[in-house]
């Protein structure tokens, strides 16, 4: 039985963030940065450290290697909803979904503009996201 390294990876992030094992980590990212343990600020650099090591063979090493990553991550956040995680994980996989399926008719660059157009009609429709509270 093969075990992928990003499933190893997730599954101990997620026994950290619930608490398995002692960890506070989601109570601290429940609660806001001010009551964040340095140990929840640790686990998390440890999680870039690995999401780096598990790119690296893939992507070429250079400071501007996380850029496309980063406004894929915005794109997400603003598409979910600020403050949801349940919004965060539809925008991915809406994203994600979309811009796939539209890479397999189209080139891959249309698929991005065009989610980038559904991007600005969510913040232009509906600020608050998709799965966000309306203040």
């Amino acid at each position: 039985m093969k075990v992928n390294i990003n499933t190893i990876i997730a599954a101990m992030l997620v026994a950290f963030l619930l608490g398995i094992g002692g960890g506070s980590a989601l109570y601290s990212w429940l609660w806001g940065a001010r009551r964040a343990s340095p140990l929840t600020f640790a686990a998390l650099q440890i999680g870039i450290g690995l999401a780096g090591a598990v790119m690296s063979p893939v992507v070429a090493i250079n400071p501007n290697m996380g850029l496309d990553y980063f406004a894929r991550t915005f794109l997400v956040v603003i598409i979910g909803g600020i403050g949801s995680m349940l919004g965060v994980l539809g925008g991915g996989s809406l994203i994600g979904m979309l811009e796939a399926g539209l890479s397999a008719f189209l080139k891959p660059i249309v698929a991005q503009v065009i989610v980038l157009v559904m991007a600005i009609l969510v913040i232009r429709l509906r600020p608050q996201g998709i799965f966000g509270k309306a203040k």
